[in-house]
């Protein structure tokens, strides 16, 4: 079988020097390849349910599913008018928010009003918005949207 050379623009073409167009492989030539491959590899047998282990499932779905942990207490804010929730954090942990300080805003306002275990604190940490965990990304996004705000803070130890 001769070169070979597809038209200009098909794939696997490319343009080189001067105008001349060439090609490594058709694109036959790749599927033919890998059917190849596909039929010399060894197939291994399926594997029976009594083999299986069942990983558990991931730290952030664990404590999801018992409430989160003991040192948490929650606060709702209500930023569905836009304010802000006045405090600025440190994501450095990248899991969660620790709060640096406590500006005028929600929090400051939630404070006036919460049950002394429930006031935020400087040092305590955001550990989930809207039941998302371990993703500083994800939390820093939740709170700055202006919608509700469920927030579970841990108490800095």
């Amino acid at each position: 079988r001769g070169p070979v050379t597809p038209e200009r623009g098909s794939p696997g073409a490319f343009q080189g020097t001067m105008g001349s167009v060439s090609s490594c492989c058709s694109g036959s030539d790749v599927n033919l390849e890998s059917e190849i491959r596909e039929s010399k590899m060894e197939k291994e047998p399926p594997l029976k349910e009594s083999n299986l282990e069942i990983a558990p499932p991931p730290a952030a779905s664990r404590e999801k599913s018992n409430g989160g942990r003991a040192n948490e207490y929650e606060v709702v804010l209500d930023k569905c008018a836009g304010k802000r929730m006045g405090i600025d954090v440190d994501h450095k942990d990248g899991k969660t928010l620790l709060i640096e300080c406590i500006n005028d805003g929600l929090v400051k306002e939630w404070n006036e009003t919460a049950p002394p275990g429930q006031k935020v604190a400087i040092n305590d940490r955001i550990t989930e918005v809207n039941g998302f965990r371990e993703e500083v990304a994800r939390l820093v996004d939740e709170c700055q949207k202006d919608q509700m705000l469920r927030l579970k803070v841990a108490r800095a130890s």
